[in-house]
């Protein structure tokens, strides 16, 4: 035998052996774990970027709704501002129609109906923290919004009432006090102009027709209906009860004329009254929209 063929078969310098190397052995197992450590790292940061990207979403969420509800304060503040202008000008002029301002208010609707809220409480919570006083001054902030938007929506619709009330009632007043009453007077002070010669010496016809003259002669001063108070029935009603109690046609017209003074009160007593309830509406809307600024201070 050859040497040479000695040392090939016994490969001793050629480094060959039998068995198979380390990475013939794992290599599949290491790219298998390797991939599926790549898959796990690529979920870990999916989630990682998606978590980011919600809690992006929800501060800037938050960062809208606080730009409302800067907005939304500022709304409600001039709409409690309107009503207190609305009820002094009803104090002063009970029979007159007066226009409320209504502010236009589109952020808190926004606020209440389009935005939403749990994206907001959840940023809300991640800035100050999720203790019960907290949790409670977010409650606070969306009990005291919707408090004010039912409060505006319920004031809103209370004018238009009013007027209506008004009208009846005013209407009702002419009919008594212009129709019956006025017309009645200057159609009796004429009969009896005509029908009696010495009418100049009559009494009755006297006082009727001074009361008459002075209320056309003398002219509208006040609003109309004031001045048909108190320009002819109130003179006409203290006259006849204090100078012809036993008259029996003055008698009549001092029944109507109480019954015109009657109305003429009650009207203004309604409408003094609407305005109270108007100014506890701007008083309890300026205590919600304070509870709201205490309740969102830390929002500014």
């Amino acid at each position: 035998m050859l040497i040479s063929d000695i040392i090939f078969q016994s490969g001793e310098f050629y480094g060959q052996s039998s068995k198979p190397s380390v990475i013939s052995q794992y290599g599949p197992l290491i790219a298998a774990v390797t991939a599926i450590a790549l898959f796990y790292a690529k979920i870990w940061y999916d989630r990682r970027e998606d978590k980011t990207q919600k809690e992006r979403d929800e501060n800037n969420a938050l960062s809208y709704f606080v730009i409302l509800l800067e907005s939304a304060i500022k709304f409600s503040e001039k709409q409690a501002e309107c009503y207190g202008d609305y009820s002094k000008r009803l104090i002063e002029k009970p029979l007159e129609y007066e226009l409320l301002e209504v502010v236009v208010g589109g952020d808190l609707d926004r606020i209440l109906t389009k935005l939403d809220h749990e994206r907001i409480l959840r940023a809300y919570i991640r800035r100050f923290g999720n203790d019960k006083k907290r949790i409670l001054k977010f409650q606070t902030i969306f009990s005291r919004l919707d408090l004010i938007s039912q409060t505006c929506e319920a004031v809103k619709k209370t004018p238009e009432k009013h007027s209506t009330k008004l009208t009846e009632r005013l209407t009702r007043y002419i009919d008594l006090a212009d129709e019956k009453v006025l017309n009645r007077c200057s159609s009796l002070a004429d009969t009896i102009r005509k029908s009696d010669a010495r009418h100049l010496n009559n009494p009755f016809y006297l006082a009727l027709s001074s009361i008459i003259k002075k209320y056309i002669d003398n002219g509208p001063k006040l609003p109309a209906i004031t001045y048909l108070q108190e320009g002819f029935i109130l003179p006409l009603a203290q006259t006849l009860d204090k100078n012809f109690r036993n008259h029996e046609q003055a008698m009549q017209i001092l029944i109507d004329c109480g019954k015109a003074i009657w109305l003429y009160n009650d009207t203004v007593n309604m409408s003094k009254a609407y305005a109270e309830e108007m100014q506890n509406d701007q008083n309890s809307l300026k205590k919600a929209i304070g509870e709201l600024k205490e309740s969102s201070a830390d929002l500014f």
